[in-house]
């Protein structure tokens, strides 16, 4: 798969259904933009995302970190398991 192919599925994967405190969030893989690689509702987003999820159509894994400090809290996505990304996207830190 190349960029545009990986983009215009992420883009067609990636979606929000719901409405107020069910709003629920449907993220598309990372590395292969397979559907709903990770889905939580917005209010359990950390909770969720804290965890390793490992996709069923190319079997890597990742996770988000969330730092919290007095400015506000910020994430990274961290890559658990599997082959490396395609070339095309930026490399994902490994844990």
């Amino acid at each position: 798969m190349d960029k545009e192919a990986y983009e215009k599925k992420f883009a067609e994967n990636q979606k929000i259904t719901g409405y107020g405190m069910d709003v629920t969030i449907h993220m598309p893989c990372p590395f292969c933009a397979a559907a709903e690689w990770m889905v939580f509702k917005i209010l359990e987003q950390e909770e969720v995302s804290s965890r390793e999820h490992v996709c069923s159509a190319c079997s890597r894994g990742a996770k988000m970190i969330y730092k919290h400090k007095e400015e506000g809290i910020s994430f990274e996505v961290v890559q658990t398991r599997g082959d490396d990304g395609p070339d095309f996207l930026p490399p994902m830190r490994r844990v």
